[in-house]
């Protein structure tokens, strides 16, 4: 319809069929919907990071039910098609990743973050880290809202880590705000992986270098 924007665009019922590739570990993501290559058509963008290896030549099936969009102005849910749709493909791809040992360290004021390695590829990029400390979570207030001190405590170990990306140009892409997952029950350790999928294809010979937190590690010269 006119005047609807492309993000509020969604299925009441999506399931792209891809669970079986994180069900013993940990992932983060999220779905958007942008105007399609072709006129008059529309993209649903589906990302999804995972802390195992996605397993390749699975079968999936995607299914999909009821198409609509949300009106703003009437603060509600207004179907556009009703049905459902299914669709089977084969998790498949050519790995293009790059994966570089680091071993790395930098210092945000109490804190060590040692960089252990980045795996960097034409469509994400991710990187893992130590922590020499453990976070201090507490559990929600009252209200069910998260605690300040619980936020501190993850902008100290996620947030507080930059996570970029240089081309060859000079345009740099900042990832800071990606998700990721912490991992501390080895102690005094935490361990930790944060990433994210580009907006945008970005081939390897375009990306001079990566940085997480204060260690650059350069891709190409």
């Amino acid at each position: 319809p006119e005047n609807v924007d492309a993000q509020d665009v969604f299925f009441a019922s999506a399931d792209s069929g891809t669970e079986f590739s994180y069900k013993t570990g940990g992932a983060h993501g999220g779905s958007s919907v942008k105007e399609g290559v072709v006129a008059g058509t529309l993209q649903l963008i589906e990302s999804v990071s995972t802390t195992n290896p996605l397993n390749l030549g699975r079968k999936v099936t995607a299914k999909f039910e009821n198409l609509c969009y949300y009106d703003v102005n009437q603060s509600k849910r207004v179907p556009l098609s009703s049905g459902s749709w299914k669709m089977n493909y084969v998790m498949d791809y050519e790995d293009c990743s790059m994966t570089i040992p680091v071993e790395q360290s930098f210092a945000r004021g109490e804190l060590t973050y040692t960089v252990t390695k980045v795996t960097v590829s034409p469509v994400a990029l991710k990187a893992e880290y130590t922590i020499d400390a453990v976070p201090k979570f507490i559990g929600s207030d009252e209200s069910g809202r998260v605690s300040d001190e619980t936020r501190e405590e993850t902008e100290l170990f996620m947030d507080n880590v930059e996570l970029l990306v240089t081309k060859t140009d000079g345009t740099v892409i900042d990832l800071t705000s990606s998700g990721g997952s912490l991992n501390y029950e080895s102690g005094d350790i935490t361990l930790a992986q944060k990433g994210k999928v580009y907006d945008q294809l970005i081939p390897m010979e375009e990306i001079a270098s990566v940085a997480v937190g204060d260690v650059v590690i350069k891709i190409n010269s």
